[in-house]
């Protein structure tokens, strides 16, 4: 696979998170970014869930920020796209995907092996 290929949806293999840390934190009104080593990172355009509170733009950057400098402990898809990261510190947040056929992204994975969005 190329740098640049996108991943189908059969292959969502998320596991290179595990290990990873988070760098930084970008936020903008409609869309949270989240920068990981091993050159891993995520777009948001949807809600997140942290701390049982559905969050979206500046207030999900808001709460997501004191995560810079965690570490994946463990990712898994909840449902068919609902992603969840826990971390090293027992933190977790939960991303969300929107309903299918709205015709946005939720979020998208940029990894090595390309980048998965859903």
């Amino acid at each position: 696979m190329r740098e640049g290929d996108m991943i189908t949806s059969n292959q969502n293999d998320v596991s290179a998170l595990k290990g990873c840390q988070i760098l930084q934190i970008s936020v903008g009104e409609f869309e949270l970014q989240i920068s990981f080593t091993a050159d891993i990172a995520i777009s948001i355009e949807s809600e997140i869930i942290l701390e049982g509170k559905n969050l979206s733009g500046l207030s999900a950057g808001q709460a997501i920020v004191p995560f810079v400098g965690e570490i994946v402990k463990d990712v898994q898809f909840i449902g068919e796209s609902d992603l969840k990261l826990l971390f090293v510190s027992g933190k977790s947040v939960i991303l969300q995907a929107r309903p299918k056929g709205d015709g946005f992204e939720s979020y998208s994975i940029s990894l090595p092996s390309g980048t998965i969005v859903i």
